[in-house]
């Protein structure tokens, strides 16, 4: 009959496209050894809590735990000494082929104990929750402070896609304080004192004002970015994606779904300004025509 452990073997074998027998010469994926770890300590929890070993499981698994924290101790000790070996043998380098790949072997030495550190960290973390949540007990080392958990756990998981979305939205604008202005001007156009003059009256009526800006680092948008820096004013840069033909007509679009409180067309010469100045017309967008550069 299959444990916990096959059939865990099996769903990650199917997530992950391969067997898990394949990692027999490598560090299999954290989620692997994650479940590898909780599958086990689950495996020795359900066989030996209602038999004559039960009153001994929280001793056997925190001890699990204990042997997986004093073997990354281990590690940590081999990997200063690798760091010192590969900072002295960097020290005496000569240039020769001789010395070089000497270094290139420590360098390497270095890197794997280190992968295999944050392997073993990560195991030691999940059998401190496995151990916890068995025991309704914390687990700590018998020596020292309980180092920082590196679970990452399904409301670890929101948390952090959380805080990434929010600065992506940062970056795009939408969480921008104060009133936003849309620009689109030429690369080619670099009248500064025309630019400013235009952006000093948008200044004087809206203090807190964001621009938001293509970010060329020619014409207009540097212009606008010279002048914003002089007044202290937020930028926000809208970037291409991908690389399909349409992308700076996206790009467009995403700048106007902000909803600026305004947009500033400096010129209507190329396909991509006078796409903007329709666009936002279309959405009822306040738009300013600044004129053609002299």
């Amino acid at each position: 009959m299959d444990t916990q452990f096959d059939i865990l073997k099996g769903k990650l074998a199917l997530k992950n496209g391969a067997d898990l027998d394949e990692f027999a010469d490598a560090i299999p994926p954290d989620e692997a050894l994650f479940h590898i770890v909780t599958a086990a300590y689950s495996e020795m929890a359900d066989a030996l809590e209602d038999g004559p070993l039960s009153a001994s499981l929280e001793r056997i698994l925190k001890g699990w735990t204990d042997v997986l924290h004093r073997t990354l101790e281990g590690l940590e000790k081999q990997a200063d000494r690798a760091e010192l070996e590969m900072k002295n043998c960097a020290a005496i380098q000569d240039y020769s082929e001789v010395m070089s790949v000497e270094l290139e072997r420590k360098t390497e030495r270095l890197r794997n104990i280190e992968s295999a550190m944050e392997a073993v960290a990560l195991m030691r973390d999940a059998g401190a929750s496995a151990y916890e949540a068995r025991c309704a007990s914390l687990w700590r080392p018998m020596h020292g402070s309980r180092p920082a958990s590196k679970i990452i756990t399904s409301a670890m998981i929101d948390a952090r896609d959380l805080s990434r979305s929010r600065k992506i939205l940062a970056a795009e604008g939408r969480m921008v304080s104060g009133v936003k202005i849309a620009l689109f001007g030429d690369k080619n156009d670099t009248d500064y004192k025309r630019v400013a003059d235009v952006l000093d009256k948008v200044f004087d009526k809206h203090s807190d004002m964001t621009l938001l800006l293509t970010g060329q680092k020619s014409g207009v948008d540097a212009c606008a970015m010279s002048w914003a820096q002089t007044k202290g004013v937020d930028i926000v840069i809208f970037k291409l994606e991908g690389h399909a033909s349409d992308r700076y007509f996206r790009r467009n679009e995403r700048m106007l779904s902000e909803t600026p409180k305004g947009v500033l067309i400096f010129s209507e010469k190329s396909a991509f300004t006078r796409h903007a100045m329709e666009t936002a017309k279309k959405m009822g967008l306040p738009v300013k025509r600044c004129g053609l550069a002299a």
